[in-house]
């Protein structure tokens, strides 16, 4: 399994197709996308929206973690 962090998810979103079935999100990461979707930045901000497009799309090819 593969545990991806914001970082990750911001820069390589594609990694979810990759890795599908064995992905683990956590919950933050998961509430750092939804923040980072109005940041001031308008570049992270469209990288956060994809990254959380992509999860959603994904469905139940990935594990959510509770912290």
């Amino acid at each position: 399994m593969y545990l991806l962090d914001t970082n990750v998810l911001l820069k390589y979103p594609s990694v979810l197709k990759t890795y599908e079935g064995s992905i683990v999100i956590s919950i933050r990461v998961l509430e750092e996308l939804d923040g980072l979707k109005k940041n001031s930045n308008p570049e992270v901000a469209y990288e956060a929206r994809r990254a959380s497009h992509k999860i959603l799309k994904a469905g139940d090819l990935i594990t959510y973690e509770l912290d």
